[in-house]
């Protein structure tokens, strides 16, 4: 409570942090500005209209991450649940969209699950149309950690999402 005193003002990113702020922290409203954060996704949209059009083909068993490769993203419970599945449907595929510090430790992982074949890292894409033809190749979205961005971007490839309830995403 003392620190937030000594602060003229708060962005808040989404309406979960704003009540957040001024239920916990009691942060007066007046003090608190919200700001979705957002991002723009018509791109990626288009992108994915024009190759559904297409009917390009898809993996039906393709699962898909994107997101920074952080310890609180829980990639880690990401990779131990598809090892799982892959056993079961050995034609399921998991790409992992992204960079980070906790990289190495995945990789590790998924060479001691000897799972190396069915999953691939394919670092960060920040071309939208080549990050659309990769959502779209997919069948479906899972963040099982702290949310972020990459809700809006599996949204506008129409992706259907599984995530965890970490952050108020």
């Amino acid at each position: 409570f003392i620190t937030t005193r000594r602060v003229d003002h708060f962005i808040a990113h989404s309406s979960h942090m704003l009540n957040f702020l001024r239920r916990v922290k009691w942060v007066s409203k007046n003090k608190i500005t919200l700001v979705n954060n957002a991002i723009d996704t018509s791109n990626i949209n288009n992108v994915y209209i024009k190759l559904k059009a297409e009917r390009r083909p898809k993996n039906k068993y393709g699962i898909v991450f994107i997101s920074r490769l952080i310890p609180g993203k829980k990639i880690d419970r990401l990779i131990e649940a598809f090892a799982s599945v892959s056993k079961i449907y050995p034609e399921s595929i998991l790409s992992i969209i992204g960079e980070g510090p906790f990289k190495i430790n995945l990789e590790e992982m998924v060479r001691g699950l000897n799972i190396e074949n069915k999953v691939k890292f394919l670092g960060g894409i920040y071309d939208d149309r080549i990050l659309a033809e990769h959502l779209y190749r997919n069948s479906i979205f899972v963040l099982p950690g702290v949310g972020g961005l990459s809700f809006n971007t599996a949204m506008a490839a129409g992706l259907p999402i599984i995530h965890t309830y970490a952050d108020g995403t």
